[in-house]
């Protein structure tokens, strides 16, 4: 994604993203217990650096279930019909590899 505010206009503004309800996910289990997310997963095209568009870009918009103003967002290149299970347990897995570094 080119930036926050390009990923939240998406969310916010394209009925791909507002028809669909939020999915509760359970991402991973933390020291208190399960960390539940609400999901939202669409292909989104985003402006190339020619100025045209690129993609289908897998989006993720994950919303904290306990703490709604916390929304991160996921952009991937895998594939269309990739399962949001698939995208998340990756994009929720990057604190694994900082540790190890």
């Amino acid at each position: 994604m080119q930036s926050k505010t390009a990923a939240t206009r998406l969310w916010r503004h394209k009925k791909v993203f507002t028809k669909q309800p939020w999915a509760l996910w359970r991402v991973k289990y933390g020291e208190k217990g399960p960390i539940v997310w609400e999901v939202k997963h669409a292909p989104a095209w985003i402006k190339g650096p020619d100025g045209l568009p690129m993609g289908p870009w897998q989006l993720l918009v994950c919303r904290n279930a306990t703490d709604p103003a916390e929304v991160n967002y996921f952009a991937s290149n895998a594939p269309p019909g990739t399962p949001t299970e698939t995208l998340l347990l990756a994009a929720f897995s990057r604190w694994k590899v900082e540790r190890c570094f």
